[in-house]
């Protein structure tokens, strides 16, 4: 008799006969619990960073895209808004900045690790602006699925979000400082993508067109999307002496213009 065979017998003559699918699931049953998941991002021991860029001007760094912070008399603009579970220790960093109000939310572009954040600035009025490309896809997607399972404070208390879109540019001042939003045209990285300037300082903020993220292979040199950015550059003839990356620091135009295989006076 085959040991099959003859645990079958051994089973049903113990009056225990059970089926190949009883069995495995009486050992699943007696098997303890596995533990649960770790979460992929512990966000609660990711702390933000702040850097002073000089001029009322910040940048702070957490997990995805920095965030540029820029103070004016009267509110504070700050760009993109990394990721929802970090917003409030977010606008703890930007009110360690200044007690002023935050009046606007850009956003440089669709991608998680820069606007994951807005719905809990949606949640507040705070107004959005993006590329109107981009609206679309926020009004239709991030803001009209339901939040149910894991509630945000916009789920718990629904109100429309205030959007104001760019086309080619926008021009933000309060009278002592200038903030432009230019679209990076012909960029390779999303359709819809926006750059800010600040022209008094001769800064220029860029997101995915230089620094590459960690651990991402990189491109053959020239990069296109760094030649896309210094095109762009040059086409808007911006004044440009620092270049500030939401995805790493800064760095001088004239590094940017060399790994774009641009002399700095080209």
């Amino acid at each position: 008799m085959s040991p099959i065979r003859s645990l079958a017998a051994i089973l049903a003559a113990g009056g225990l006969a059970l089926t190949a699918p009883a069995l495995v699931q009486q050992a699943a049953a007696q098997a303890p619990a596995a533990p649960p998941a770790p979460p992929l991002i512990d966000w609660a021991s990711i702390q933000i960073r702040t850097t002073n860029l000089g001029n009322n001007t910040y940048m702070l760094e957490g997990q995805g895209g920095n965030i540029t912070v820029a103070v004016g008399s009267d509110a504070i603009i700050m760009i993109d808004g990394q990721f929802a579970p970090l917003s409030d220790k977010i606008k703890a960093a930007i009110r360690a900045i200044s007690p002023l109000p935050i009046k606007y939310l850009v956003n440089t572009h669709h991608h998680s690790d820069h606007a994951g954040g807005i719905r809990a600035y949606a949640a507040e009025g705070i107004p959005i602006i993006t590329h109107e490309l981009q609206r679309r896809y926020y009004e239709q997607q991030i803001f009209k699925s339901p939040h149910t399972l894991n509630q945000d404070r916009l789920a718990r208390a629904p109100k429309a979000p205030v959007f104001e879109t760019v086309k080619d540019k926008r021009v933000l001042t309060d009278g002592t400082r200038t903030l432009e939003l230019h679209l990076m045209r012909g960029n390779l990285h999303s359709e819809g993508l926006l750059m800010a300037y600040l022209p008094k300082e001769k800064i220029l903020i860029q997101a995915d067109a230089f620094a590459p993220r960690p651990g991402v292979p990189p491109l053959p040199a020239p990069s296109p999307y760094t030649v896309n950015l210094v095109e762009n550059i040059d086409r808007l003839k911006l004044d440009v002496e620092r270049v500030v990356h939401v995805h790493g620091g800064s760095d001088p135009i004239a590094t940017v213009r060399a790994a774009a295989g641009r002399s700095p006076t080209e």
